[in-house]
């Protein structure tokens, strides 16, 4: 396989790569999973009628993200 778009071609490409350099693979299935607890929150920068998006910086990289946060009204 060449230029692998889609995830699924990324794993038959990285299967195909393990099999060619007989090297160990390791896929990343999953996000990390965070609370709240893991971020430095900061200002607001947006608000719509569910909620309000505000910067955050994750604690442990140092990371700035983007924190979307939604009422459960």
């Amino acid at each position: 396989p060449q230029n692998p778009k889609t995830p699924l071609e990324w794993i038959k490409y990285l299967k195909w790569l393990k099999i060619v350099c007989d090297t160990p693979l390791i896929l990343i299935s999953e996000k990390p999973k965070y609370t709240i607890e893991d971020f430095e929150l900061g200002k607001t920068v947006g608000q719509g009628a569910y909620g309000k998006v505000i910067l955050g910086k994750v604690k442990s990289t140092g990371q700035v993200v983007a924190i979307k946060m939604v009422s459960q009204a």
